[in-house]
């Protein structure tokens, strides 16, 4: 069985994955995620990556009380490692109301020239003078890329010690890093 949906199942917490039946490619994901942020009616869209998972029952709670009523995206802390670039609200965990996707006029989450996957979501943001809220970054198992000066982020990432992602696993890398971290979430 699939780990994520055992996580979310521990945490009574319905889960919708989705099979994408579209390319999974570099453009895969952010059409996956423009399609639902379109075509589904909800209050509010909450994102995760094939590699990230909750690690706390409470997340839930913690997501929504950062997002709801609120003109905001939620992400966790991210940065392009090719721009230089402020952090942004990253995808793996993200989390945005249906009314605010709207009042931001709907953009895509693609990749453009100015960020990578999602980014633009948080460029909209500081141009409009909105709220960008985060997961904080706490540790990385294998440092990757500069967070911000001093800090460093990449594979079995942990942000508040509430979500997980393990950047690339889904493409094969590392994927004993997220079986492992997910297999601890799951003895607890």
């Amino acid at each position: 069985r699939d780990l994520k949906k055992l996580i979310f199942e521990k945490f009574k917490v319905e889960i919708n994955q989705i099979l994408w039946e579209g390319p999974m490619d570099y453009d895969g994901h952010p059409n996956f995620m423009n399609d639902i942020s379109n075509n589904e009616d909800v209050d509010y869209f909450l994102f995760f990556d094939i590699d990230a998972f909750p690690t706390k029952s409470n997340f839930l709670d913690v997501i929504i009380d950062r997002v709801y009523g609120k003109n905001t995206i939620l992400g966790i802390e991210q940065k392009t490692s090719h721009l230089n670039n402020d952090v942004y609200a990253g995808p793996a965990c993200f989390c945005v109301s249906k009314s605010f996707y709207d009042l931001l006029g709907r953009p895509k989450y693609n990749a453009t020239g100015r960020g990578d996957v999602g980014e633009e979501l948080s460029h909209i943001c500081r141009e409009k003078n909105y709220q960008i809220s985060y997961l904080k970054f706490d540790e990385c198992e294998i440092e990757r890329w500069e967070l911000k000066p001093g800090v460093m982020f990449g594979n079995g990432s942990m942000y508040e010690d509430l979500i997980f992602h393990n950047f690339h696993s889904a493409s094969g890398g590392n994927i004993d890093i997220y079986i492992k971290n997910a297999n601890k979430v799951l003895e607890l």
